[in-house]
């Protein structure tokens, strides 16, 4: 909001100057995802742009715009790979069915094959 500062007799002003903060964010753009509201260029703070990432992706989600700071959570949408079959080994994590881009898993050789 708006605020007076006072010029003091010793040529100081009576409060430190305040920080400005932007009240607006301005509509992501995200790659392989989709943003709504479409039509909203801007928010205020408080509002929520909502990400759905396209088939294939990971990682759909709300972010709320913050006073000065843009969004809460910023999102990306993350290409989704199945996990290959390994002939004579498997892939660890065993638990994991897909992994997302920069995920990094190990393959591991069945030795008892090989012997």
């Amino acid at each position: 909001g708006d605020g007076v500062m006072t010029c003091s007799s010793s040529a100081t002003f009576d409060i430190t100057a305040p920080t400005c903060e932007a009240d607006m964010c301005t509509k992501p753009d995200v790659t392989n995802g989709v943003v709504t509201p479409s039509a909203d260029a801007t928010l205020g703070v408080g509002e929520v742009y909502t990400v759905t990432c396209a088939i294939g992706y990971s990682g759909s989600g709300a972010m709320t715009c913050e006073a000065g700071e843009g969004f809460d959570a910023p999102i990306t949408c993350a290409a989704i790979c199945s996990l290959p079959t390994v002939t004579n080994g498997a892939v660890a994590p065993t638990d994991a069915t897909v992994a997302v881009t920069g995920s990094l898993y190990r393959y591991l050789w069945n030795l008892h094959d090989y012997l």
